[in-house]
């Protein structure tokens, strides 16, 4: 599904635009003119269903360069091998989500202890991984007329990765699970969620002149991006919570 001339959603679930498998988070398909940069990977349940919708928008898996995984959970990096190896392109994270997925015993007991709550089905899998290009803060990921800066958001996780940067005129932020729609977070009580350090992502991220916001969830959205950012913010400069999505 084209947003715009260079931006694709090619994935989402149930909790999103029920365009692929229901676990499926927001998948975005950056088209930079020298390859594609494949933002998060749904949850592998129906990868065919990806594949599909990125061939829809023009595209072959064979042209994506980059996948990059905004954070270390099922529904957003299962399948990221799957992509890597199918495109042979360069696996992409923070340093601290890196180390998250190359830790296999944490990720065998985060994932036994989220399936028992009923949030991924009993045989669900998301395998470690080893990621080939580590992302700080500020650096650029660079391909064709594109550079998409890391922005490290802590908060629902312990290290989420943001990507922004200027694409067909327009500021956008691949904003993850950090912030959603109507000022949304998703603020959960796991082993690397922090309250405090998400009080201080949103206060970074508002300072940023964003027009598309692109999530993990719910809606994109198309211009004024900013303003659901900053009413998240707002909650916390109130010594409040925003709402959260889960």
């Amino acid at each position: 599904m084209k947003l715009t001339n260079h931006i694709s959603l090619v994935a989402s679930g149930n909790n999103g635009l029920s365009l692929t498998h229901p676990l499926d988070c927001n998948v975005y398909y950056v088209d930079t003119g020298a390859g594609g940069i494949l933002i998060d990977t749904g949850a592998g349940a129906d990868n065919q269903a990806i594949l599909r919708e990125i061939q829809k928008d023009g595209y072959r898996v064979e042209d994506i360069q980059y996948v990059g995984i905004t954070h270390a959970h099922g529904d957003h990096g299962a399948a990221a091998d799957f992509f890597r190896d199918a495109a042979h392109a360069k696996l992409v994270t923070s340093g601290y989500e890196a180390g998250v997925l190359a830790d296999k015993a944490r990720m065998e007991r985060t994932m036994a202890q989220y399936i028992a709550t009923g949030l991924y089905p009993a045989d669900y899998r998301f395998p470690s991984v080893e990621v080939d290009v580590k992302l700080e803060e500020g650096d650029c990921l660079q391909l064709g007329g594109v550079c998409l800066q890391a922005v490290i958001t802590p908060g629902h996780t312990g290290g989420g990765l943001c990507l922004y940067g200027e694409i067909d005129g327009k500021n956008v932020l691949f904003s993850g699970d950090t912030v959603f729609f109507d000022g949304k977070i998703n603020l959960m009580s796991i082993f690397d969620g922090d309250l405090l350090a998400y009080r201080d992502t949103l206060y970074k991220l508002e300072q940023l002149p964003v027009q598309m916001l692109l999530p993990g969830h719910l809606q994109p959205i198309m211009d004024r991006g900013a303003a659901h950012i900053q009413k998240a913010a707002a909650a916390f400069h109130r010594f409040s919570v925003p709402p959260s999505i889960c």
